[in-house]
């Protein structure tokens, strides 16, 4: 799954009533965490300095 996606299914679960605000926004920094360190990952793998 996409960040992108992932950002995507989280909203709709907030829109849903599946989630709080509070939750959401603790989900979506974990996400963006998660999604920087598999950048960071990516490019170290390519020898490029993160």
């Amino acid at each position: 799954m996409s960040f992108f996606d992932a950002k995507q299914q989280l909203a709709q679960m907030l829109r849903n009533g599946q989630m709080t605000l509070g939750q959401y926004e603790v989900e979506l920094e974990a996400l963006k965490y998660a999604h920087g360190e598999s950048m960071s990952s990516a490019d170290q793998r390519q020898g490029v300095a993160a």
